[in-house]
């Protein structure tokens, strides 16, 4: 019950805006109906889809394989990929790792596991957009002042980096679309 209270206070404060506007039914929607709005396997994200098809921002997500669309067997593997990611955790929480297998709960390994979802989050689920992978730079920044490794951060800021350069084209000088306000 006491941990019940501050979520629903923080998300009363989040709402807020749009409770006092009068627009809170807008934002329902936009939880309720964002899913599939574009059908789309990829929405400019550089990730496995990218690899499978050669045009993913083109190729329908409704179609699939065996009766699964390619959205429904995305969510199926970040689901698969996150139950193995938290496994370790999951276990020694239930106190099965014995001496010979030692693992921390340390905040570097909540951060790493952490970093890892995201990551299967981004890069196997269908309709991403590249703007998704922005995630994983905070809590990689994070992990890495921990653990003074910035080489690992520095090629996790790049592929961001290019992740979102391949969907934006700015440095090949397509920058006609963000030249609006």
């Amino acid at each position: 019950m006491f941990l019940v209270l501050p979520v629903l206070f923080l998300q009363v404060i989040i709402f807020l805006p749009l409770i006092l506007t009068g627009d809170i039914k807008l934002a329902f929607n936009s939880f309720s109906e964002s899913m599939g709005r574009y059908p789309f396997v990829s929405m400019g994200a550089y990730n496995i889809w990218s690899l499978v098809f050669t045009l993913p921002e083109i190729m329908n997500d409704n179609i699939g394989v065996f009766n699964f669309s390619f959205n429904a067997i995305g969510l199926l593997t970040f689901f698969g990929l996150s139950g193995l990611i938290l496994l370790p955790l999951g276990l020694k929480s239930f106190g099965i790792f014995n001496k010979k297998n030692q693992l921390e709960f340390s905040f570097e390994n909540v951060l790493l596991a952490t970093i890892l979802i995201f990551l299967t989050f981004f890069y196997f689920n269908a309709q991403m957009h590249a703007r998704y992978s922005h995630s994983v730079v905070l809590f990689a920044g994070t992990l890495a002042i921990l653990r003074k490794d910035y080489l690992r951060f520095l090629l996790v800021s790049m592929a961001v980096f290019l992740n979102m350069e391949g969907a934006s084209k700015i440095l090949k000088g397509d920058i006609i679309e963000f030249e609006t306000v």
